[in-house]
């Protein structure tokens, strides 16, 4: 799950060997923090437990209330926006932490419904589980599977189908993470990805909930900072310039739109 200062669009970290990342998030009214469209190979689990929490899986989009839950499968390009205050619980699971079978040959839709009195469960679940959670492999391997199983029991699965669009868009964003610096076109990006432009540019809507244009703006204005938080006497311009822009006037005006969001 990534946040405002994280901007590599693959998360490396996520994937690697007996990866749990178990946390609560505590949202206040007011919090706009951006995540960025992201992926990963592992699973990934949203609940949220007060409030509300905009979640966007591949093409879909859910203002998700009080007790339901998004489920992100392998390479699926994903983001979140916040929606006022609320709690909300993030899971990202290495798959060799579950049992051989699981999620291998059934998998959850990406808002896989459950009642009230079935999320008070895994609620109660969690917060028996939350202190003992470590890096003990046994520990990590016991409450994945008991959390799959409880989602196995209580929600609908259906059977795994390649999502051959998702896996293919999550390489139009590694190649973005990796080119953003350079000069960057809808139509130059859809013919290296052999895309008819209009359905591209219509995809990329999609996928990231903005314009390519926004979004290599987004990811240069990001990288900025980050390198600007890093280095503090470093000229702003002479910075943005490393980072793709050729135009003062240009880079500023990105900075206004994309710096404070």
């Amino acid at each position: 799950m990534n946040g405002t200062q994280a901007v590599e669009f693959y998360e490396k970290a996520a994937d690697e060997s007996g990866h749990l990342y178990f946390a609560r998030y505590d949202i206040s009214d007011g919090d706009n923090r951006p995540y960025f469209p992201h992926f990963h190979d592992s699973p990934e689990f949203i609940l949220v437990r007060e409030g509300t929490y905009l979640v966007h899986v591949g093409a879909q989009e859910r203002l998700l209330h009080a007790g339901e839950i998004a489920f992100v499968d392998s390479f699926v390009p994903h983001f979140y926006r916040t929606a006022g205050k609320a709690a909300v619980y993030a899971l990202v699971i290495d798959k060799n932490l579950f049992s051989v079978e699981t999620l291998s040959s059934r998998v959850f839709p990406p808002f896989p419904a459950v009642s009230a009195e079935n999320f008070d469960v895994i609620m109660r679940y969690f917060d028996a589980c939350a202190p003992y959670i470590s890096a003990n492999r046994q520990t990590k391997c016991g409450f994945s599977d008991m959390f799959a199983g409880l989602l196995y029991e209580f929600c609908p699965s259906q059977e795994r189908k390649e999502n051959k669009t998702a896996r293919a868009f999550s390489e139009v964003l590694r190649y973005l993470n990796a080119h953003y610096r350079e000069e960057i076109t809808l139509s130059s990006l859809a013919a290296r990805f052999s895309y008819a432009e209009n359905y591209f540019s219509a995809l990329f809507n999609d996928f990231t909930g903005m314009s390519l244009r926004e979004y290599v703006n987004r990811r240069r204005i990001a990288e900025v900072l980050r390198l600007k938080a890093k280095n503090p006497a470093a000229s702003l311009f002479a910075l943005a310039l490393d980072c793709g822009y050729v135009s003062e006037k240009t880079f500023y005006r990105a900075l206004a739109k994309y710096g404070k969001k």
